[in-house]
């Protein structure tokens, strides 16, 4: 695991996959974030994982590939899911929340680069992760949740 605020990517990045699993309002704070990564690699497919029924926002979103929706009620479609998106398999993961499901499904995934924020006291959740941006300052601590989300993709340029 690579904690810093830049970091270097010195592999192919064809497909990308971006995991936002908050509410409604999350997904609409990490649109900016979305199309901020597909601006950064252009040629890149980018794919967003999000809860059912929230990705249904971005159906219409011609930046975004594929959207991936998880099923909070079916262990079996939650299986398949992650079989989907293993054969996809992405060369970049960014993970937009500090939450337990996004660490597994990013770990689980196959993806070569899985980036997400550093924070301190969830180690088990860091190490799920191949590069961590840095922990914003104390100072910074007071932006919103587009900007949070920003901060993960800006580590990677």
């Amino acid at each position: 695991m690579i904690i810093s605020a830049q970091h270097k990517i010195n592999i192919p990045v064809r497909k990308i996959l971006i995991i936002q699993l908050g509410d409604i309002g999350d997904v609409v704070w990490a649109i900016p974030a979305f199309w901020a990564v597909k601006n950064a690699f252009p040629q890149a497919e980018v794919s967003v994982l999000t809860r059912r029924p929230n990705g249904d926002l971005l159906l219409d979103d011609s930046r975004i590939g594929k959207v991936f929706q998880v099923d909070r009620q079916s262990v079996f479609k939650g299986l398949q899911l992650l079989k989907s998106i293993r054969r996809k398999k992405f060369d970049l993961l960014f993970d937009l929340r500090a939450d337990d499901r996004g660490a597994y499904i990013s770990l689980l995934s196959g993806a070569k680069i899985r980036a997400a924020l550093y924070y301190k006291g969830i180690n088990w959740r860091n190490r799920m992760f191949t590069h961590l941006a840095n922990p914003p300052e104390a100072k910074e601590r007071i932006f919103g949740a587009a900007e949070q989300s920003l901060k993960i993709i800006r580590s990677f340029g």
